[in-house]
């Protein structure tokens, strides 16, 4: 227990320099971030077609600002499914119903999130799209933690796991792994915890050098 709560603590250290880190360029991001978000905005409204352009800047215009405006985020989220028939790539349908499920989970509507997310899971099945397939499984997840349901939650995150480490996307592989590890020491099999934060340690350790 002494070691997996060490592990934890060290894993949690990387992140709060990682956030300090962050806070120090935050104006310069922020700034390029809002320049995007205008630059979009204005692409939005140069392009009224509802076709496969639109969704593409509707959904990158909500991904966003989902957490700063999300009934905003919510209502394009819903014009892209309005009219899903009429979208070639359907990736766009699948994000649409994941900035959908985004905002219920910031709303605290889990049973809604859950439903939604399994949408977008289900078109990102249906037409391969691993990526999707990945960032859906780890919001499942995450829906079901923040609801300390861990054991609903353990199979989504090693599914997000798999994907992730298929896609050669170590960083979010080790994020998910550490889910896993706190996971594990919640259902009290603190070996499978234990090997699962070392490995994250490990993968952090090597992505940072």
């Amino acid at each position: 227990m002494a070691i997996i709560n060490f592990i934890q603590e060290k894993f949690k250290f990387k992140v709060k320099l990682f956030i300090f880190g962050f806070c120090l360029i935050s104006f310069n991001t922020v700034y390029a971030q809002q320049k995007k978000i205008d630059s979009l905005n204005n692409l939005i409204n140069q392009h009224p077609k509802q076709d496969d352009v639109r969704a593409d800047h509707l959904i990158n215009y909500s991904a966003l600002i989902y957490q700063s405006k999300p009934k905003e985020a919510l209502k394009n989220a819903n014009e892209i499914i309005s009219y899903e028939n009429k979208i070639i790539n359907k990736v766009f349908v699948a994000r649409a119903y994941r900035i959908k499920s985004m905002v219920s989970f910031l709303l605290s509507q889990f049973s809604e999130s859950i439903v939604l997310i399994n949408k977008a899971l289900t078109i990102d099945k249906s037409i391969k799209n691993d990526a999707g397939i990945a960032l859906d499984y780890n919001i499942l997840g995450s829906i079901y933690v923040s609801q300390s349901k861990f054991s609903e939650a353990l199979n989504p995150f090693l599914e997000a796991y798999k994907k992730f480490d298929l896609l050669k996307l170590e960083l979010n592989a080790a994020t998910v792994l550490a889910n896993i590890g706190t996971i594990y020491n919640e259902m009290g099999d603190y070996k499978q915890a234990m090997d699962n934060l070392l490995f994250t340690n490990n993968i952090m350790k090597k992505t940072a050098s």
